[in-house]
């Protein structure tokens, strides 16, 4: 269900500040448990959110080489869907398909929906929050969902999660897949390759000797962890494109 506060009503601004005072976590968590209080007490099922197809599977897995982020059990995360926001919900992030799933409340588990993804916007699961960032011809990349892993206004960091089938197994019966990421650059509505130096030079080609440099110094960084370096060096970049 949705909830629309408008606190510039006296009966509402009045019962929201009491209820506030007592929650001692951030304005956001206040937010969430003000939206799951209601849902508990109205039994919302929010048809909106689950007004999307039946997901079928169609993969038989081993090994637990399975095509989901993380696990393929139900992770419970937030979803921006519609202008609204939906607490406490429980997702599966397909990597093959590049689709968000999610079980209604009061449903058993062999009930999943695949939302309607022109409708989604972001998603948090397990800290990870996920952004939809729409198809155009000018984004270099066919993909929709990226992690979001920094939070600069200009110059964005993203990571790309798929996967690789790698066939059937077990005489046809089973399949078998394989995790992949790659990082982008989210810079003026462009989402650009950003995995190798040649990649970071040419977005931005004013700063070849900042970024040759920060790729000599940090040799053994770049090797052990690639999104800390790349996220360091756009931080590095940074200052320079601040207008």
């Amino acid at each position: 269900m949705q909830i629309f506060l408008n606190l510039k009503q006296p009966i509402f601004f009045s019962y929201f500040s009491i209820l506030f005072f007592f929650l001692s976590a951030t304005i956001q968590s206040q937010n969430q448990k003000v939206y799951n209080w209601f849902d508990a007490v109205t039994g919302d099922e929010n048809p909106e959110l689950y007004n999307g197809v039946l997901y079928v599977e169609e993969f038989k897995v081993i090994n637990d080489k399975h095509r989901f982020f993380k696990t393929d059990k139900f992770l419970q995360g937030n979803v921006s869907f519609n202008g609204n926001t939906y607490y406490d919900q429980d997702l599966k992030y397909d990597l093959f398909y590049d689709e968000l799933l999610v079980k209604p409340k009061t449903a058993s588990d062999v009930l999943l929906l695949q939302m309607v993804k022109s409708k989604i916007d972001s998603f948090t699961v397990k800290e990870h929050k996920f952004i939809k960032i729409n198809n155009k011809e000018n984004i270099r990349s066919n993909s929709e969902f990226y992690e979001k892993l920094s939070e600069n206004k200009k110059i964005n960091l993203l990571k790309k999660h798929s996967v690789a089938r790698l066939g059937k197994t077990d005489k046809q019966l089973y399949y078998e897949f394989r995790p992949k990421t790659k990082l982008f650059i989210f810079y003026n509505g462009i989402v650009y390759p950003a995995n190798k130096k040649s990649d970071l030079i040419s977005i931005f080609p004013e700063q070849k000797k900042l970024i040759r440099k920060i790729y000599s110094k940090n040799v053994f960084l770049k090797k052990s962890n690639p999104d800390y370096f790349i996220s360091y060096l756009i931080n590095e970049i940074q200052p320079f494109y601040t207008n």
